[in-house]
């Protein structure tokens, strides 16, 4: 039987320790970018669930401002916000919620979408020539660039 030298002890360990290290960094930018308040996250969106208080849902996403907050009918609203790029570079994030009469408000689902927005009434027709058409702006997709 050969015996067990002090070095063959510490390899275990000292691998275990290198590979912590080396990982490090990369999940210090993961929370960093969890915490974005410009856009939803990943495990933010994870955690939005029908029945969470407006109120949690606002300290959940940061206080971000949402891109819209639309009325369904007259009970549900819809907010859009933005989904971080790392995860949904071109979908974003529609929360629905409800809206009582009386009582807190609570979140009714989540899904992932392309926020689109509401073309604008035209005033009429115009006396004279136009730059363009006047349809207003054309839906098109949240993040043009990817």
């Amino acid at each position: 039987m050969l015996p067990v030298t002090h070095r063959s002890r510490q390899s275990p360990a000292l691998v275990a320790l290198a590979l912590v290290v080396a990982l490090l960094p990369g999940l210090t930018a993961g929370v960093a970018r969890a915490d974005d308040p410009t856009c939803v996250g990943r495990a933010e969106y994870r955690q939005i669930h029908g029945g969470m208080t407006f109120q949690k849902l606002t300290q959940l996403v940061d206080g971000q401002t949402p891109l819209a907050d639309r009325e369904i009918n007259s009970r549900l609203r819809v907010r859009w916000y933005a989904a971080c790029d790392g995860w949904q570079p071109v979908k974003d994030v529609a929360v629905r919620y409800h809206k009582p009469v009386v009582g807190r408000r609570t979140v009714a689902g989540k899904k992932l979408g392309i926020y689109q927005e509401e073309p604008t009434p035209t005033d009429g027709p115009t006396d004279g020539p136009t730059n363009g058409p006047t349809d207003g702006p054309k839906p098109g997709p949240r993040h043009p660039h990817k």
